[in-house]
């Protein structure tokens, strides 16, 4: 979603600037608020390393600054979320994946789009329908 919605933001940019940009701009709060050293550029290769070679190793991601490998956890009884050891990095899964979808959701209350016509979707407006409710 953060591609989305950089992409609706700044068409023009290549994606990993819109991504950081997008990221600074809606995570910021959370994850880059002076007390956790952690970049947008860190969460860019996070996602480029978990979606082209499901890797948590982000240190052979050209994008990466302040950390070098993230720990990612699911467990439902132990929340290790925002917490930082030398250039280790966890997040818990759930948390990180909400606190994505909050952003996203702030995004639409500020940027009322109508996504397919942004992306020039509209041949397959009749298959589609995306709303941000």
């Amino acid at each position: 979603m953060p591609d989305i919605c950089g992409k609706v933001d700044n068409p023009s940019y290549g994606s990993q600037k819109r991504y950081a940009e997008w990221c600074n701009a809606y995570l910021n709060e959370k994850y880059w608020n002076g007390l956790v050293t952690i970049s947008s550029s860190d969460i860019y290769a996070l996602r480029c390393a978990m979606l082209h070679e499901g890797n948590i190793d982000v240190s052979g991601q050209s994008a990466h600054k302040l950390v070098e490998i993230f720990a990612l956890s699911v467990n439902k009884n132990i929340v290790l979320h925002r917490c930082q050891v030398g250039e280790k990095y966890a997040l818990h899964i759930l948390s990180f994946c909400n606190d994505i979808c909050e952003a996203v959701e702030n995004w639409l209350e500020n940027n009322p789009v109508d996504l397919p016509l942004s992306f020039g979707l509209e041949q397959f407006e009749p298959f589609i329908k995306i709303t941000n409710q």
